[in-house]
């Protein structure tokens, strides 16, 4: 992805700002302690999941802090329109989801360009966190075998996770 950045920022002509929450991955995954809900107290977010996917909620907080007032655009696809409702924000917009652009159109769109992302999409249905807990068993298995350091990582951090990887029977298996 970095590669793919310097790539647009060669063809757009400026510099693409890039964002950080305030901590990184590990803080959130292994020492944040929540101030409510049902983790209130408990040192670890551990791995997101579909009705908490606090990952994307810090990322977007991140985008929204940085911005201070203008309008957001977020690049949900058509078939992300269900995680629209919560990350809603003032001054906030969804384009490709307005448009009703899908993942392999705007994938196809990036190609009529030049634009690869060093063959990763060849491998990955999307290409979004190396370590989602979302990603279905072929993407897993692809990262397994092309990205062993980071399929070690993987296996270590759910070792160190307060709450199991949702789909730890199957990385457990796949080992």
């Amino acid at each position: 992805m970095y590669e793919h950045l310097s790539k647009l920022e060669d063809y757009i002509g400026w510099k693409v700002t890039r964002l950080y929450p305030p901590h990184d991955w590990n803080y959130y995954m292994f020492e944040h302690i929540p101030l409510r809900g049902n983790r209130k107290g408990i040192a670890g977010n551990g791995w997101p999941w579909r009705q908490s996917r606090w990952c994307t909620r810090e990322k977007i907080n991140a985008l929204i802090k940085h911005v201070k007032g203008e309008t957001v655009c977020i690049g949900f696809s058509y078939r992300e329109r269900f995680r629209r409702p919560n990350y809603r924000h003032a001054n906030q917009r969804y384009p490709l989801l307005e448009w009703g652009v899908t993942d392999q159109e705007a994938l196809k769109y990036c190609q009529k360009y030049g634009f690869d992302f060093s063959g990763l999409y060849k491998m990955f249905k999307s290409v979004s966190c190396w370590c989602c807990p979302l990603k279905p068993e072929r993407e897993l298995k692809a990262l397994k075998d092309n990205f062993p350091d980071l399929w070690q990582r993987l296996l270590e951090m759910d070792s160190k996770s307060p709450y199991p990887h949702p789909r730890r029977d199957l990385i457990r298996g796949m080992k």
